[in-house]
């Protein structure tokens, strides 16, 4: 029995590739070695739905115990993305690249909920809105969507309401 797993990532992590994001997700979670490496260097391409699964998959592992570790991408511009949209922040890796505000730019940004986010959720509404042009009444709705939404995230992991 190895003491390390690795896990090597396709080279489009996208919601086309769920089959491979979700088996990926089981083999880590369910793996008896100690420790997890998520080899990221053949990938070229990641998606909102990509970079949430491999999130997923980290955090459980992570709160099962088991150590895990990251191959980069050679993919400079999917490296770069990585880094912006906070997921070395996030998981404590090394970074030389400034963050930028990208949900003002409809980019994904990775933040752990602590709470309700009113101006996060107030910017993915005017983002919504900027794109498609809705109505008051539809903006309004998609707000309170979003307030739900988050409010069951904070719920459900056990994180704070305000």
């Amino acid at each position: 029995m190895s003491d390390s797993l690795r896990l090597q990532y396709p080279i489009r992590q996208s919601i086309a590739f769920s089959n491979t994001m979700f088996r990926l997700y089981n083999q880590a979670i369910s793996s008896v070695e100690n420790e997890i490496c998520f080899d990221l260097s053949r990938s070229q391409r990641l998606t909102p739905f990509g970079i949430i699964m491999l999130s997923a998959t980290v955090l459980e592992c992570q709160k099962r115990g088991k150590k895990c570790k990251y191959n980069k991408p050679v993919n400079r511009r999917l490296n770069d993305f990585m880094t912006e949209c906070g997921f070395t922040k996030f998981f404590g890796l090394e970074s030389q690249k400034d963050e930028r505000d990208l949900i003002r730019i409809g980019r994904v940004q990775l933040i752990k909920a602590n709470g309700v986010d009113y101006f996060l959720l107030e910017n993915i509404t005017e983002i919504v809105d900027f794109h498609l042009n809705i109505s008051p009444g539809v903006k309004g709705s998609i707000r309170m969507s979003l307030q739900e939404t988050m409010t069951n995230v904070v719920d459900h992991s056990r994180g704070n309401r305000y």
